[in-house]
């Protein structure tokens, strides 16, 4: 387990720090969508799933919070780190044709995963400090760096007809921000109501 973890973080450190080369590294790896679920994708949004419950739970102690807000929380966490990859994967994989992508979808399904890599170690640390609410939108606009990942490894990964790749990036950008948001946005609903004491209790 501990050596799983530490060639994950040697694979996200060096994605952040050298994308470049290490997207060509990359290029080398399986391309089954399993594999990559199961080596990166299930470990690291499992990872911050139980960050994020430490933190809400410690910050629960603190502010007497409900602790059905903390599995709330937790359950947030996973699913905007765990469904922004795979539902807006599913729909650019469907709008590909017209997207001109001509190498299908376990590379993009790569491409994906490793550009995600930001957000899910900004996640993780947000979900550590959570009693550190200032922080949570320094870390949001630092994991928008994926967004440059996904633009070098859509270069190296993917095979696009002529004068197709910004369209591609630009699509695929919006996207995976909209999934975001609608995912995040809907539990805040839910959150507002069950961050106070005794009202799921």
């Amino acid at each position: 387990m501990y050596t799983a973890l530490k060639k994950i973080w040697v694979i996200i450190y060096k994605i952040n720090f050298d994308p470049v080369v290490e997207w060509e590294v990359l290029k080398s790896e399986p391309n089954t969508v399993a594999y990559h679920m199961k080596k990166m994708v299930l470990p690291v949004t499992a990872c911050i799933a139980m960050a994020t419950f430490v933190g809400y739970f410690f910050e629960s102690i603190a502010f007497g919070y409900s602790i059905v807000y903390v599995c709330i929380r937790t359950i947030s966490a996973f699913c905007e780190a765990f469904f922004s990859l795979y539902v807006s994967f599913l729909i650019i994989y469907e709008l590909c044709p017209g997207l001109g992508l001509i190498n299908g979808r376990e590379n993009l399904f790569k491409l994906m995963t490793y550009s995600f890599s930001t957000f899910w170690i900004t996640s993780f640390i947000a979900g550590i400090l959570a009693n550190y609410k200032t922080l949570d939108e320094f870390l949001r606009f630092l994991g928008l760096f994926g967004i440059y990942l996904f633009w070098i490894g859509s270069g190296t990964l993917l095979t696009f007809a002529v004068n197709k790749k910004s369209k591609f990036f630009i699509i695929s950008v919006a996207v995976i921000l909209v999934c975001y948001y609608m995912i995040h946005w809907s539990f805040g609903y839910v959150l507002t109501a069950a961050r106070f004491p005794g009202i799921f209790n």
